[in-house]
């Protein structure tokens, strides 16, 4: 701490030079009032304590009192946060300033705080007050310009007015020097040139009475000088040959220069202009950010930097595709086009080829004209697969590519010959018209057995519009296959589907009432016509009579007979008889007990001749009927009349007459039906149906019986597997085996499939097949073809366009599917029996529901390979 020595004085004036310290700062001497100890009243207090600086090392302080009646002053000081101490207890009530010496300088004590007390005797005194004179100047301006300062004040008003002292600090509280004396009252205001704006300050007007009193008045700083207000890049703009950078210009009166700080902070341009706010330069890259900001520095060396800017980065040039590659034939050129580039820094486009896609590209030309859209090449050959690009390039070396475009004349449109009409010996050919450009010929083809299967050219034409040719002299029952091809200018063909020209008899024809009508079985008859045998409600005397329908070789009903009385008769199957006439087995209600097997005869007109019911007591049904060699019937259906009420197959033999010559029941215990009956080579018998009786744990079986000419039983055979199987017809195959067809519930899917089984002529089995597909799939009859192979008829719920369809499958010798045809429209069409004709096609019955969801007798002609005028 210092060392002080206190020397007292009258109270002089003091002179600039002198420093004055504040009395309330933590830093600086301060005389702050101690409430515990004021104990006389405000008046008494001393005031306007100042301290000021009279040389290095001596202070002098100086205050204000205007009482008499004092016993002295006490001056006591205090360092940091220690207590007051006393540093001199008797000073003259006289004084008004006291001396203070210190060893070093006066800075060495600044951290040291002085007060003043006054006090007139024991326990009675007052400490200095820092409450201003009323009569004061205060300082009412600060300003500067770039050249001075202004200090400017009041004017003091009273009359014993002596002079004008201004103070100055750099802090409110800090140490105060007297810059200046004025003597004239009416001076007010003082210039100095030496001033930092850059910080505080401080002024106060002190101002001495005549008497030697001076008080201090309130005191006034300048604004500090703020750094210029920052400049912002306002664009970073460029075109092909420069870059062109935009700021904001200052506004600040006091503004210096600005300096453009371009990429990596470096300096790109100086300027003092105010009114120079742009940069351009020849050396920029546009694909990268050039980032530029301004520092702005006024005249006292602040500066600040606004935000930055950046160019945008030009982006590669916009992929430009290729609308259309056109070629024409006269003259031969062909034309790329392509849209307009939208890109203002537009080079060039450049067209490029390959062989393929991902092969080599070949530059062909190079266009630098922006509006050029179309490039001619005049050498190719459109049925070489190649592949063109365009390639746009903009002013700074980027390029986009188009997508690729493919160049590859297509053969010609696909054609379509349609279905082949026959008609008087002629084959009506019809095609659809090609619609190319380029097209050059129709090329027709023909190719049968009559060419050995070669196909030969018939017709040509070079006339786009001429779609139809007619073959003559087209013999019956013969097989032409066709197919047109169309070809371009340039060698390329397109074939049509192929078409058959087949001159067979094809129909698909329907036969009914107003109700159900039914075919259940047909053949083929020696005047060439039809026969069919069935039932229907549409006409008759009761509910369902038998029918005997018919059909010339061209499909058309001759004549229609029907058999029944009141109740439900139907007839199952039919044949013509040795003597031209037809013999008909089914089921009649109407006569005898109940439901009888019921047979009859008629001439080759359709009369009735005889009729023979057979039954017992129970129920009887007859499904199967052939001419035996000895000119009688064999009849095959069920009964259970004989055996317990159980069904059983029942096989009757009778004269020419009908008149029966025996019958026999065949079953076991449980359920067993015959369907099916035809005589065999050793003029015994073959019957096939359902048993249930040699499957006790499972449904029905298929069963194949086989008898001697007498109706003995010679063996049995059961096929099947869980679930139901059944049978439907067996027929005596070539090799003297036999073949049989049903349905199985269990062989081939889920669902019921087509079943067909191959046996020895001792039943036993050599193979078996199923047809069909996710849905029901059922077959009816069966018949050996001229082929050595076999036709089934039948019916698909899995195949086809329909509800359900009829079904024609042909199998070679081992039951392998050859072909199979679907047929019907879009309700249920059912094929119940098949016949193959002499054309070696095939007839076929059933029945297809109505546009009035009744049931109509369905009639359809095939050809050999199923095809049906339905398919045209």
């Amino acid at each position: 701490m210092r060392t002080s020595t206190f020397l007292f004085s009258s109270f002089i004036p003091l002179f600039a030079g002198l420093f004055i310290y504040s009395c309330e700062s933590d830093r600086y001497w301060s005389n702050p009032h101690d409430p515990n100890t004021d104990l006389l009243p405000e008046d008494w207090r001393p005031k306007n304590l100042i301290i000021l600086n009279n040389s290095d090392n001596e202070f002098v302080i100086h205050w204000e009192y205007d009482r008499e009646n004092i016993g002295g002053f006490q001056l006591e000081s205090k360092k940091d946060n220690e207590d007051w101490e006393i540093e001199n207890a008797f000073i003259n009530k006289s004084l008004r300033k006291l001396i203070v010496q210190f060893n070093g300088t006066p800075l060495d004590s600044m951290d040291i705080d002085y007060r003043i007390m006054a006090y007139a005797g024991s326990n009675q005194s007052a400490y200095d007050t820092t409450i201003i004179n009323e009569n004061a100047v205060k300082i009412v301006g600060v300003d500067y310009d770039l050249d001075s300062m202004h200090i400017s004040w009041e004017k003091y008003l009273l009359n014993d007015f002596d002079y004008y002292q201004i103070l100055s600090s750099e802090d409110s509280l800090g140490i105060k020097t007297i810059i200046d004396t004025i003597f004239q009252i009416d001076v007010t205001s003082l210039l100095i040139d030496e001033y930092n704006p850059l910080k505080e300050n401080w002024f106060w007007s002190r101002t001495v009475t005549e008497t030697g009193k001076g008080f201090i008045g309130e005191g006034r700083t300048n604004i500090v000088e703020s750094a210029p207000n920052p400049i912002d890049i306002v664009s970073v703009e460029y075109d092909l040959t420069k870059m062109m950078v935009t700021w904001e210009m200052s506004d600040d009166l006091d503004f210096a220069s600005y300096e453009l700080l371009g990429p990596d902070n470096q300096s790109m341009k100086f300027t003092t202009s105010r009114y120079d706010t742009n940069f351009i330069t020849n050396d920029f890259d546009p694909l990268k950010e050039n980032w530029y900001s301004i520092k702005v520095t006024d005249y006292w060396g602040l500066d600040s930097t606004g935000e930055g800017m950046t160019n945008d980065i030009d982006e590669p040039p916009n992929s430009i595709s290729i609308i259309s590659i056109e070629y024409q034939i006269t003259p031969l050129q062909m034309t790329i086009s392509w849209e307009s580039s939208p890109d203002w820094d537009f080079l060039s486009y450049k067209i490029q080829y390959s062989d393929t896609y991902s092969g080599e590209r070949i530059d062909i030309d190079v266009i630098s004209e922006i509006e050029t859209t179309t490039y001619d090449i005049l050498e190719f050959d459109p049925t070489i697969e190649r592949w063109y690009w365009l390639v746009t390039t903009d002013h700074w070396g980027q390029s986009t590519f188009s997508d690729g475009y493919r160049v590859y004349d297509e053969p010609p449109s696909q054609g379509m010959l349609h279905p082949i009409i026959f008609d008087d010996g002629s084959f009506f050919i019809k095609w659809k018209k090609n619609l190319d450009e380029d097209f050059a010929f129709y090329r027709l083809f023909e190719s049968g057995v009559h060419n050995n299967n070669i196909p030969t050219e018939i017709y040509s034409t070079v006339n786009k519009t001429d779609t139809s040719f007619t073959v003559t002299n087209i013999e019956s029952n013969d097989y032409r296959y066709y197919q047109v091809i169309y070809e371009d200018i340039w060698g390329a063909q397109t074939p049509t589907n192929i078409e058959n020209g087949i001159s067979y008899k094809r129909f698909y024809k329907t036969f009914g009432g107003p109700k159900n009508d039914v075919g259940t079985s047909i053949k083929e008859i020696s005047d060439g016509g039809y026969i069919i045998g069935g039932y229907t409600k549409s006409f008759g005397s009761g509910s369902n009579d038998a029918l005997i329908l018919k059909i010339d070789a061209d499909g058309n009903e001759q004549w229609l007979k029907t058999f029944g009385g009141v109740h439900n008769d139907r007839g199952h199957s039919i044949q013509e008889t040795n003597d031209g006439g037809f013999i008909l087995i089914g089921t009649t209600n109407s006569y005898d007990n109940g439901s009888d097997i019921w047979l009859i005869k008629t001439n080759s007109e359709g009369v009735e001749e005889w009729n023979q019911v057979y039954g017992g007591t129970g129920t009887e049904e007859g499904y199967s009927v052939q001419q035996t060699y000895d000119e009688g019937y064999i009849i095959t259906g069920y009964t259970n009349s004989f055996n317990n009420e159980s069904f059983d197959i029942y096989l009757i033999k009778t004269a020419s007459d009908g008149t029966e010559e025996w019958s026999k029941s065949i079953g076991r215990e449980g359920i067993d039906k015959g369907y099916s009956v035809q005589q065999t080579y050793d003029f015994g018998y073959v019957i096939c149906g359902i048993t249930a009786s040699l499957s006790n744990e499972y449904d029905s079986d298929i069963w194949l019986v086989k008898t001697d000419s007498n109706g003995e039983e010679i063996w049995t055979q059961a096929f099947g597997n869980i679930s139901n199987d059944y049978a439907f017809m067996v027929k005596q195959a070539n090799d003297n085996g036999f073949i049989i067809v049903g349905y199985t519930e269990i062989f081939g899917g889920e669902n019921e499939d087509i079943f067909l089984i191959k046996t020895q002529n001792d039943g036993q089995i050599e193979w078996n097949r199923t047809f069909g597909g996710n849905g029901i799939d059922h077959g009816y009859s069966i018949i050996n073809t001229i082929d050595g192979g076999y036709m089934i008829i039948g019916f698909t719920e899995s195949f086809g366009g329909g509800n359900k369809d009829v079904w024609l499958i042909k199998t070679d010798s081992n039951g392998i599917e050859q072909w199979n045809q679907n047929i019907g429209q879009d309700r249920i069409d059912h094929g119940y029996s098949v016949q193959q004709t002499n054309d070696g096609g095939f007839i076929i019955t059933g029945y297809t529901k109505s546009e009035n969801n009744y049931d109509d007798i369905l009639l359809i002609k095939t050809d050999p390979l199923g095809n049906t005028q339905l398919d045209n």
